[in-house]
């Protein structure tokens, strides 16, 4: 590797969470990963599958006996990105894709916007890049915020552009080791789901910004399946298992409970996951009445507060252990 490649990779530890991953594609993505940080940490939620054997020279291995959920894997790499006193740490779904320099790019948002963030007293907690759906071509639209409201736009990536947003998806996320350590880690007993949504709310609550770099680019996959239809507009709509919808329910009562947000932010939560997505599983979706049951269990838990992992075959509600990081 070049020196200006070395410098660009100092000090960046990317954190890898995988459950039973597609191993050519987790291959394609270590190696992307290699070239771009100093450190690739790979914490496996006990895959039956041989994760250990694509692990190169340098890698960390942190092999959990079972499935603790996302949040507890995240909270887990991060703390031993954190003892290899990272500065920056780089988050990825097992299904993530980096473009080439797309870390770089991410890195050098937080140098330009260095001198801005001390005179304002607002620093930045995570810079994010645009993501494509590799299945559709397609680019998500980025949630700007514009005096505490929720924005739609349109990621162009031409533009040198740093775009103040409300949320940003995690794989692909570039986080900053000091707003962990001021804001906390992800809430391990949200499981799945909604996990980056509240960490993002949480981290504007405590004064942080948090931007999006268009001219990023990543590579990635939301949901099992994609649906392509019009309401009102043309739409790209995710579906995920029942199980799935179970959490995003629930975890969305959470956030509405425990995390400090404007009422915009709220009736934007409320749209989307109780009217919106809803309504789109129930007239597309499979598997109808086993998604309604297990979107009525989580809105009752989440109303009562109740976090854990969900068994689907007997309906127990399990507790995940807290790790150092859980706020």
């Amino acid at each position: 590797m070049n020196a200006h490649l070395d410098a660009a990779r100092r000090g960046i530890a990317a954190v890898v969470v995988t459950y039973q991953p597609d191993l050519p594609q987790l291959q394609a993505l270590l190696e992307a990963l290699r070239e771009q940080v100093q450190w690739v940490i790979l914490v496996d939620n006990g895959s039956s599958c041989n994760v250990s054997g694509l692990l190169a020279e340098g890698d960390v291995f942190l092999p959990l006996e079972e499935n603790r959920g996302l949040a507890a894997a995240q909270n887990i790499g991060i703390e031993r990105a954190l003892a290899l006193e990272a500065q920056y740490i780089y988050l990825s779904d097992q299904d993530s894709l980096p473009t080439p320099g797309m870390i770089a790019l991410l890195a050098s948002a937080y140098l330009r916007t260095a001198t801005e963030g001390a005179a304002t007293g607002k620093p930045i907690a995570a810079v994010g890049p645009a993501t494509v759906d590799a299945r559709t071509g397609v680019y998500s639209c980025i949630l700007a915020e514009r005096q505490g409201r929720p924005v739609r736009y349109s990621p162009d990536p031409a533009s040198d552009a740093l775009v103040d947003v409300g949320i940003l998806i995690a794989s692909g996320s570039l986080l900053s080791a000091g707003a962990l350590r001021a804001v906390g880690g992800m809430r391990s007993d949200y499981f799945i789901d909604h996990i980056d949504t509240e960490w993002c709310r949480r981290a504007r609550a405590a004064g942080y910004r948090l931007l999006a770099v268009p001219a990023a680019c990543m590579q990635h996959r939301l949901g099992d399946a994609v649906r392509h239809f019009w309401f009102l507009r043309w739409r790209h709509v995710q579906f995920h298992s029942p199980l799935r919808d179970y959490y995003m329910i629930r975890n969305s009562m959470l956030m509405l409970r425990d995390v400090p947000m404007g009422w915009a932010w709220r009736w934007l939560i409320v749209w989307r996951r109780f009217l919106l997505h809803p309504g789109y599983l129930l007239i597309l979706g499979d598997q109808r009445m086993q998604r309604v049951r297990l979107m009525m269990r989580g809105f009752r838990d989440g109303l009562h507060g109740r976090g854990g992992r969900l068994d689907p075959v007997s309906g127990v509600l399990a507790p995940v252990a807290r790790t150092a990081l859980d706020p």
